[in-house]
Formats: C-alpha cells, sequence, structure tokens
C-alpha cells in the first residue's frame, strides 16, 4: 500500500477564478456521497468536486480553504467524539479493502474522524489495496465512513463510497466479446477501446452506472488501462474493477483480454471468490 503523508497545516490559499471551472481534485474524493439508507441495494453516482482554473481574462479572486491536517491517532478514538451513529452494515473486523472508483489523478483523503470537514491523517491511492478494516462504521446525513488500520499511519477514517473488499480476480474476455456479438472490439484510441468494455458492465437498469478510469491507460508491447464500473443495483456487488489489455495495430487497438475483479458492498465468501 502507498501512502502520502500530510504535513500538519492550516492555510487559506488564493486562486484566480475562471469564466469555466474544470472538474476533478486531488485529495477530494469524500465530499460528495449520498447513501440514503445504507440497506438499500443502490447507491447514488457520486459527483466529482469543482476546481478553480486561472483565467487570461476577467479573473476574479476566490479565497479556497485547504483543510487542516493531523498526525496519526495511534489508538482508537472513542465513540462518544464520533459524529453520526454507529451501522452494522458493511465489512467485519479484520476484512481487507481497497480503494474504488477514484480517478487516476486523485487521492482518498483518509481522515481523523467521520465526515469530510475532518482533518486528513494520509491520501490513499486509487489502486491501494489490503487495508484492514476495524470493523467500526459510522453513518452520517449524507454519507458512510468506515475505520481502517493503517499501522504506522494509525486509525483513519474514508468514505465507504470509495472503498470495497475485492474478491478473486476472473478472466471475462469471452463474456465481453460475446456481449458485443462475438465482434472482437477495436478503436483508435486505447481509452476509447476502454470505455466500449466498461460500457458491456455499465449496461444495467435501475442506477446510474459510474464509470471511472483508475489507472491511466499505457502502451508497451500492449495497451493497457484499468476501469472501475460502479453503482450496480445489487445489495452484495458494488461493481466490477476492470484491467483491459489490448493489441495494438494498424490504425488502433484491439481487445485482447479483460480481467475483471469483483468491488463487494459487505464482505466475501471465505474462499474470497464471491461478495457476500
Amino acid at each position: 500500500m502507498r501512502t502520502k503523508r500530510i504535513a500538519p497545516l492550516l492555510v487559506l490559499v488564493m486562486v484566480a477564478a475562471a469564466c469555466g471551472s474544470d472538474s476533478g481534485g486531488v485529495g477530494t474524493a469524500d465530499t460528495t456521497i449520498d447513501v440514503g439508507d445504507p440497506s438499500a441495494s443502490t447507491t447514488t453516482a457520486v459527483a466529482s468536486p469543482t476546481t478553480v482554473e486561472p483565467s487570461p481574462s476577467s479573473p476574479t479572486t476566490t479565497e479556497v480553504p485547504v483543510v487542516a491536517t493531523a498526525d496519526p491517532q495511534l489508538t482508537p478514538i472513542p465513540a462518544a467524539e464520533l459524529a453520526g451513529e454507529d451501522f452494522d452494515i458493511g465489512p467485519l473486523e479484520g476484512t481487507e479493502v481497497g480503494v474504488r472508483s477514484v480517478r487516476f489523478d486523485d487521492t482518498l483523503n483518509a481522515r481523523l474522524m467521520p465526515g469530510s470537514d475532518q482533518p486528513v491523517v494520509v491520501e490513499l491511492d486509487p489502486t491501494d489495496s489490503g487495508l484492514l478494516m476495524t470493523g467500526r462504521k459510522r453513518l452520517l446525513p449524507r454519507s458512510s465512513w468506515w475505520e481502517l488500520d493503517l499501522g504506522a499511519n494509525g486509525f483513519v477514517w474514508a468514505s465507504s463510497a470509495f472503498l470495497a473488499p475485492m474478491a478473486a480476480t476472473r478472466d471475462d474476455t469471452a463474456w465481453v466479446i460475446e456481449r458485443l456479438d462475438g465482434e472482437i472490439p477495436f478503436a483508435t484510441e486505447l481509452d476509447d477501446l476502454g470505455q466500449t468494455v466498461a460500457a458491456v458492465y455499465a449496461d444495467f437498469d435501475g442506477a446510474e452506472p459510474s464509470i471511472v478510469v483508475v489507472v491511466e491507460g499505457s502502451v508497451g508491447d500492449l495497451g493497457e488501462i484499468t476501469i472501475d464500473v460502479s453503482n450496480y443495483p445489487d445489495d452484495a456487488l458494488a461493481g466490477d474493477r476492470l484491467v483491459i489489455f489490448a493489441a495494438p495495430g494498424e490504425g488502433g487497438f484491439g481487445l485482447k483480454s479483460v480481467e475483471a475483479t469483483a468491488l463487494c458492498r459487505r464482505g466475501l465468501t471465505e474462499e474470497g471468490e464471491l461478495c457476500v
């Protein structure tokens, strides 16, 4: 697991606001979750936060507060000091979870206590895994949070919308091609091929799918891109992580293989192959 330690600070940054704005923002993937009833079989798609870009014309000055950061908390904070209330839905103590549905150029804030207004202890990368659940979970009015034991980085809380137990990886290549009427997909750009494959998994009713590139596309002997498709209308399965391999050819990329890993809502079977 790779994490970024944050030195303690509390500052106010001045930036120039543009006429338009660009979605996404590093370290902010925990601020716009609406989970509603935690027992429901669907979750609400997460909107990217907005950052401000400088504009060469008609700039205005906007104050953007930077959230305070904290040193590691080496003992769990008592429940009486935490926001929200306890709830039982989610992974049990000792379950390993990984970060999910966070863009490759973003990070997930792991905070001192539950709540997006709490100080940040570490930033977790989009593919960090092996994060140990303590079993404590808190429900806030518009979000739910899981406590993690990060060892030297202490006990932290992160939004459950961006965490999942991960099942065994399977080869979905034949299934994807079958869903595409037996045709091996081809695209001029690797990103476009990835979106074509992701769309196969996002073809469901009952919820708005979330498609997030968590590892940017790269090309060597093969092209490779990793995409999380989530928000499945299922009470056990949140989504799938897709590692998509492509064969470079004249004019673009043809699908080589798809390795899929289930992203679970609550936990895994003893064998670790299925979500429960």
